[in-house]
């Protein structure tokens, strides 16, 4: 995290090197931390080109303090360089500084709110207080058991961001398992508070706690709130507020009626006060409890906070206004359109009229709203992904042609509901709540004038710096879908989908994308360190791993092949990515129970089975048997162990982990291969898992294997026939064989199942099925059939990795390697041509590395980047021509498998060769 506000661990120090320079290379470094003007850590001079991830070894850090750190560094053991940003981070309450603040609850002892079960209700909590001096800096430490939001004297409570604007967290404090594990958020209050009289309040609501998405799993708490507030004055002293049941009081009757992640936001304008400004007049309001129930963990937040994405504010491109429905000869008819807008963010919308909204987007977020009409005029706005498109049941319709398709969303009623409180213009934005859309649909009871809607997404997800661009449109826009996707998933934690009654952390889809997602993003590391310490909180006693993070959902099975296996894939690869150990570390002892509970699991004459069998190669068109895979995903787990094992320099494991693999490998040719790189089980995904796990004994039979996948894929027409599983590693492992012809011919092919079959059905993200949607048939089931779901996303790992090679030969991208697969394929599935230039650009931890390249006739281009602290080799085909001399930063030249690995030094490099 970039100048972190709250910490409740020792920090870790990484820096970035930036220079134009060729082969630069850091020789030592030294870091110095400050308190004020005192430096309370100097690390010394240290000898080494680490750049990330460098720990804290000082004294005890106090609670609630914010420190300042430089880095000097030397560089090719010459010229010494000082850090230019003025770098800091900030303690949090360090787990023992909530001492007085207690969490409160709404007293309902006189109302009919606990008679009639009203979770999803949303409670107002306010306390007004005195500042007796001026005030020098505040902070104010906030959580809740629900989702919330904070004001202080009439105003939102954000971060101040040094452009002058305020930068909001939304749906605070994230989601966890509230049994175990509640996050604080920190802010810097200063800007909010003055001298005299200050009030502060917190809208809290079900949330992922005891909302409809908790399907009662956490036994329905108690809406509760938390918060702690320590300003310091002018001159030196100190004043605390806390939450308490003295100061403090609470209320249901607010403008939000009814709140919840799937249901929507119901807001009654009419019931909008000052009740977050001093002086308000709490007569009605009620006294608060003290919940003692509380046990989780209170900590400060890790991961990325949800925020809006100012930089993809979207406006309506079209807007369609109806008043009849046509009948035909479809079961439901057609709309009317009696007036049709384009690219306009305001218009008129009357008594008995239906306005739908086309953002030509499918995103995740809501729709802010200014509007003007007579009180109590009724507004309804609902979400959908798609339109149907015929009214044809045939089809899958479920209204008139033009209306919203409501099916997929199942028990979502997904839907906003407002009431205009006055005659003036009011603005409204849902606070509690999100929605998967690229449609939305208003009508009213009354006439009203809409002065201003428009789209904002928001997400865990920053703006990307990394992208893959090629001179096909198609790819681009396959490209963009999956980038869409990861933005509108990753809510607080890696949902697989975010519109229907489910946006649950599954486990299968995360571990599949985790590399995807770290290419797109490189600041992932501590979203998925969150999530981890989510899937630790599910963890059985016996060591099982969840299907789902955070639980929820009892009846998704535990120890699940393909989903449990995330407890030990995605923290390899987030160190993969990123070099940070501490992922690893925090991770093993769990990692280790895990492998210890699938050592107890056996079938017939079989040891070694892996897990369950529940789920398997997920919505593949050709199913593999599911044992075959739990026993692929068990020496993936042993293989992945063995190397972190070694990473942590934990050297009996590593080899007991080795060894373990060994074991299965054997089992696995026993129980599977029937012939010389042959399998009982005839499917891509089967050959595709053999293959990537290294589980035939010999090159012959490697070969052997290979050549009857490619036979799979030719007999299918160049389509796949994986699912879930079978295609995140499909691509990946056909160019690690040396098949990126065939991986090219699956990419570009355009018949079902394909990626740009739903490309060319419309998409504009990832949906869940190859075929959610088809323009000849109409919409897939209903009963699951999400059109915003990241898992097939999983090419663009394939793109940056290989269309573009950008890989890494250690952990952290300081060695990397460059080896671009180029499109040489001599013929030519029908339809297809050829890609002739790619520009891939990945932000790693040590700065952007670019690989492009470009065909010409029989010449091809290299534009190759590689960041300074790091060195790369650069692999092309012995087919290439013109290969460049050692010198200026070109380091070495080799060559090894019928390839020249060319060794750079940092810096940016063009080389120009000839086909042979």
């Amino acid at each position: 995290m970039h100048n972190p506000v709250a910490l409740d661990k020792m920090p870790l120090f990484s820096w970035e090197i930036r220079s134009s320079k060729r082969a630069v290379l850091q020789t030592s470094y030294e870091i110095f931390v400050y308190e004020g003007a005192k430096v309370i850590w100097d690390s010394g001079i240290v000898k080494s080109s680490e750049t990330n991830n460098i720990k804290y070894t000082g004294n005890d850090l106090q609670s609630s303090t914010t420190y300042t750190w430089k880095v000097e560094i030397v560089i090719n053991n010459s010229e010494k360089i000082k850090s230019a940003e003025k770098a800091f981070f900030e303690t949090g309450l360090l787990n023992s500084g909530w001492s007085g603040a207690a969490w409160i609850m709404y007293d309902n002892a006189d109302d009919t709110f606990e008679k009639e079960k009203q979770t999803d209700k949303a409670m107002m909590f306010r306390s007004e207080f005195e500042l007796e001096k001026p005030v020098k800096s505040a902070k104010i430490y906030t959580t809740s058991i629900g989702i919330h939001d904070l004001f202080l004297n009439g105003k939102r409570v954000g971060h101040q961001a040094g452009n002058g604007e305020t930068v909001y967290d939304e749906l605070k404090p994230g989601w966890t398992d509230v049994r175990n594990t509640v996050f604080y958020l920190t802010y810097d209050v200063t800007p909010y508070l003055k001298k005299g009289q200050n009030t502060v309040g917190a809208y809290v609501s079900s949330g992922w706690s005891s909302g409809v998405i908790a399907h009662d799993r956490y036994k329905n708490p108690a809406l509760s709130y938390k918060a702690k507030l320590i300003v310091e004055y002018v001159g030196g002293s100190q004043k605390i507020i806390v939450t308490n049941t003295k100061n403090w009081k609470s209320s249901v009757n607010g403008a939000i009626r009814m709140a919840d992640i799937y249901a929507g936001e119901d807001y009654d304008a009419r019931y909008t006060n000052d009740w977050t400004k001093p002086n308000f007049n709490t007569a009605n309001w009620h006294s608060v409890l003290e919940n003692n129930t509380v046990s989780a963990q209170t900590t400060a937040y890790i991961g990325l906070p949800v925020r809006v994405r100012k930089d993809l504010k979207t406006i309506p491109q079209y807007i369609t206004i109806y008043k009849d429905i046509q009948k035909n000869e479809s079961d439901f008819g057609s709309v009317i359109p009696t007036k049709q807008l384009k690219k306009v963010t305001s218009f008129t919308l009357k008594k008995g009229e239906t306005a739908v909204l086309d953002f030509r987007q499918n995103l995740v977020g809501w729709t802010p709203l200014t509007l003007k009409g007579q009180a109590g005029t009724k507004i309804k706005i609902r979400y959908a992904e798609m339109l149907n498109d015929s009214g044809s049941k045939k089809r899958g319709n479920d209204g008139p042609k033009g209306t919203l398709y409501l099916k997929n969303l199942r028990k979502a009623r997904a839907s906003v509901n407002y009431i205009i409180g006055s005659t003036m213009a009011e603005s409204y934005t849902p606070s509690m709540t999100w929605f998967g859309f690229r449609y939305a649909e208003m009508t009213a009871d009354a006439d009203v004038e809409i002065k201003n809607i428009y789209a904002e997404v928001i997400s865990s997800v920053d703006k990307e710096q990394s992208a893959i661009v090629t001179n096909h449109p198609d790819v681009n826009q396959l490209f963009q879908n999956t980038l869409w996707g990861q933005r509108g998933n990753f809510i607080s934690v890696p949902l697989d989908c975010p519109q229907r009654n489910e946006r649950m952390g599954w486990t299968g889809d995360t571990q599949v994308f985790a590399n995807t997602a770290m290419y797109n993003q490189t600041n992932l590391v501590s979203f998925y360190q969150k999530w981890m310490g989510d899937v630790r909180d599910g963890q059985d006693e016996d060591g099982a791993f969840p299907s789902i993070a955070p639980q929820t959902w009892g009846a998704v099975g535990k120890a699940e092949s393909g989903w449990a296996n995330a407890g030990v894939i995605v923290p390899w690869i987030v160190y993969t990515m990123s070099g940070n150990q501490s992922v690893l570390e925090e991770n093993y002892q769990a990692m280790t129970r895990y492998m210890n509970f699938l050592s107890t699991k056996s079938e017939a004459e079989f040891k070694y089975v892996g897990g369950g069998t529940k789920y398997g190669d997920w919505l593949a068109y050709k199913e593999t048997n599911k044992r075959f895979i739990s026993v692929c995903y068990y020496a993936y787990d042993a293989l992945l162990m063995a190397k972190i094992a070694k990473a942590l320099q934990k050297t009996s494991d590593a080899d007991k982990y080795d060894t373990l693999y060994q074991n299965i490998k054997a089992e696995f040719n026993k129980r599977y291969v029937i012939a010389k790189g042959t399998l009982s089980e005839n499917t891509q995904t089967a050959y595709l898992y053999a293959l990537k796990l290294h589980l035939f004994n010999s090159k012959e039979e490697t070969e052997i294997a290979t050549s009857h996948l490619v036979k799979l894929l030719e007999a299918n027409n160049y389509k796949l026939a994986t699912g879930f599983l079978g295609t995140a590693i499909l691509n990946q492992t056909l160019s690690e064989i040396g098949q990126s012809d065939m991986a090219y011919n699956l990419l570009l092919q355009r018949n079902n199942p394909s990626w740009l079959y739903s490309v060319d059905q419309g998409a504009t993200t990832i949906w869940e099925r190859w075929n959610s949607y088809t323009i000849k048939d109409g919409f897939g089931d209903a009963s699951m059939n999400s059109f915003n779901h990241y898992a097939y996303g999983v090419i663009v790992e394939w793109m940056y990795a290989y269309m573009a090679g950008i890989k890494t030969e250690d952990a952290g991208f300081r060695n990397i390697i460059i080896e671009p697969q180029l499109d040489l394929r001599k013929t030519f599935p029908q339809g297809q041509k050829q890609i002739t230039e790619v520009k891939g650009e990945y932000a790693s931890v040590n700065g952007m590395i670019k690989s492009h390249w470009k065909i010409k006739g029989n010449q091809v281009e290299y534009n190759i980047s590689v960041p300074a602290n790091t060195m790369a080799q650069f692999i092309v085909q012995n087919t290439m021509k013109n290969i460049p001399k050692e010198g200026d930063g070109i380091q070495s030249i080799s060559q090894k498998d019928n390839k020249t690995v060319i060794g750079l030094g940092s810096g940016e490099y063009e080389f120009k060769m000839n086909l042979k």
